[in-house]
């Protein structure tokens, strides 16, 4: 795998169009022979040519060959002998440049630069396979002059992004990037996208935009397509968490250029998830489910567990906005497997959340209970906040729809107080809601008062619909609190037409609900039936939609109807339970038509 990245970069450094070698390992990590690694290559990444690489030892030395075959059936081959096997493959891969027509520059690699060379090799094929702890063993025990060459250094600073040591990993960038830009533009640049990936984990989504644009700024308009697409994937992300959609749209677009010049297939994959998520944090749950249905397709492809995971965690988030959680729960039963091939534990439990999510959304609450439970036991919170805070958020949810309120307001805790940035702004919004449906739950009147002029304070400084209309939510359900029901329906019908706007399913049924719920009490029989009818189309396949659309029929006695959406509602609620008022036989025979 060394070998074949230093070819690979050989004909990179000549001008040539060579895909990134972690793209070809992500399809040819499985275990298979040669033959099929080829035809695995030539299926999921199409490329003009491929070549295959052989190495062997003889008594005086190294011998590489190069076999190129060309999509029509061509083949041509060189071969070079050295006492180095890496002057051997410096010499195969200009051969190689020969053959395809290519001027090759004079390398100045002689003599002792080898043994570095061999080294840094080595490493990055333990890299390319995600063997973190031999690429640390290979660093630990080079010496010291090799330690602290600039690509060692930002190897260490790789390894401990990728062993989660984000504080570390940024100390080494740090350093890094105190250097001229002018010594190594393209290391400057890694090491710039490398900080602002780290700054990102952290949080830190301003640093992040920064160290970005100065890795755009130091390459430049050098032909290095595949960090430019780095840079900019990485700067449309920190952007779209950032909120300013629209610069992270044209951050992405020179993204996706820049990407398919370096033929990287896999970080166009990226992109597409990426992109799915920014549709996501703008309320777009349709189009956000297309992006992650097209990424997950890539990630199949090249075995990309990790990434795959993510993707489908993402659908189970869109399905659920779009109130289809029967399908949100077969994208995590198909799943299952998977999930135990996950190496990163933050991975793991980001796909636990999501799976415990799905669970909710079909009522499977006491499994769905204990899956949250044990992992709000693993999350390191101090990296992960914005995790314990959804585990929180679910588990509240399940208790107030249990009637624990109580419990509720416990596992809410602090956790609204500690949520400040703009990606857990939406988490922070329906936790603050739950709190003060809980506080009103429990009569505790005066607080819950208090909190909603917080909390509608803190929306109204917000852009974001969905945390706009949680905020009047709660500022309703004070009104209807306090039996003030013309200015409860008022606020409700300015929200309803709002959400009817977006379309947005959740939201719709979000307002509709207790909007509903309220008309129904108050015996408005015919108001109420044009604004449940808003979500009868969701009714057969969501619960609360059901339940609602439940307790019409039963209002208005009309007993065929009520027989059918008694039957929908039960299909549907798994552990959830349908009130007894509602199961019990109606009074009188209506002429349903």
């Amino acid at each position: 795998l060394g070998l074949m990245e230093f070819i690979a970069s050989r004909l990179r450094d000549a001008g040539q169009a060579t895909l990134p070698s972690d793209n070809v390992v992500a399809v040819a990590r499985s275990g298979m022979s040669g033959p099929e690694m080829a035809s695995a290559v030539r299926r999921a990444l199409d490329p003009r040519w491929t070549i295959h690489p052989s190495a062997r030892k003889t008594d005086s030395g190294w011998t590489v060959s190069l076999v190129l075959d060309d999509r029509d059936g061509t083949r041509r081959e060189t071969e070079a002998h050295d006492a180095d096997p890496i002057t051997a493959a410096r010499q195969c891969a200009d051969q190689l440049l020969a053959v395809l027509g290519v001027p090759v520059q004079p390398t100045g690699a002689v003599g002792g630069e080898t043994a570095g060379d061999a080294l840094g090799l080595r490493i990055d094929a333990a890299l390319l396979v995600d063997d973190v702890d031999s690429a640390q063993a290979l660093l630990d025990s080079a010496p010291v002059i090799e330690r602290e060459s600039a690509a060692n250094r930002l190897r260490y600073a790789q390894l401990d992004f990728a062993a989660g040591r984000l504080d570390a990993a940024k100390t080494r960038f740090d350093r890094l990037l105190d250097a001229d830009p002018d010594d190594d533009p393209v290391l400057i640049a890694r090491a710039a996208s490398g900080r602002g990936a780290t700054n990102i984990r952290l949080g830190r989504l301003a640093s992040a935009e920064q160290d970005f644009t100065y890795a755009l700024t130091v390459i430049g308009a050098m032909p290095r397509p595949a960090p430019i697409g780095m840079a900019y994937s990485g700067r449309a992300a920190a952007r779209a968490l950032l909120g300013r959609y629209d610069d992270a749209q044209l951050d992405f677009a020179q993204a996706r250029i820049a990407l398919q010049l370096a033929g990287d297939t896999l970080g166009l994959a990226r992109v597409e998830m990426n992109e799915g998520a920014m549709k996501g944090f703008r309320n777009q749950p349709a189009a956000a489910l297309a992006s992650f249905q097209a990424a997950e397709r890539y990630f199949e492809r090249f075995g990309a567990y990790e990434e795959l995971m993510h993707a489908r965690g993402n659908q189970i988030v869109a399905y659920s906005a779009l109130l289809r959680p029967g399908d949100a729960f077969s994208v995590a039963e198909s799943s299952a497997m998977l999930g135990d091939r996950l190496a990163s534990p933050s991975a793991a439990r980001l796909w636990n959340y999501r799976r415990a999510e799905a669970l909710v959304g079909v009522g499977r609450w006491q499994e769905a209970s204990a899956l949250l439970a044990t992992l709000a036991a693993a999350i390191e919170s101090d990296h992960e906040s914005g995790l314990a805070a959804m585990t929180a958020l679910t588990q509240a949810r399940i208790a107030l729809e249990s009637s624990r309120h109580d419990a509720a307001l416990a596992l809410i805790g602090d956790h609204i107080e500690r949520l400040t940035s703009h990606e857990t702004a939406a988490t922070r919004s329906e936790l603050w809601l739950l709190r003060t449906r809980a506080l009103f739950a429990l009569g505790r009147t005066t607080e819950a008062v208090a909190q909603v002029e917080d909390f509608e304070a803190w929306a109204q400084s917000s852009d974001d619909a969905v945390i706009l209309m949680r905020g009047r939510l709660a500022r309703v359900d004070a009104l209807v609190r306090q039996a003030r029901y013309d200015e409860a329906q008022d606020q409700y019908e300015a929200l309803l037409r709002d959400v009817n706007a977006r379309g947005v399913p959740a939201d719709i049924a979000e307002v509709v609900i207790p909007y509903g719920g309220m008309l129904l009490e108050n015996g408005d029989l015919d108001t109420a039936t044009s604004v449940i009818g808003q979500v009868a189309r969701f009714a057969a396949t969501d619960f609360g939609s059901a339940l609602l659309q439940l307790r019409l029929y039963h209002a208005l006695d009309r007993q065929e109807a009520w027989r059918r959406a008694l039957t929908g509602a039960r299909q549907l609620a798994g552990e959830r339970p349908v009130p007894a008022a509602l199961t019990r036989r109606l009074t009188r025979v209506s002429q349903d038509a």
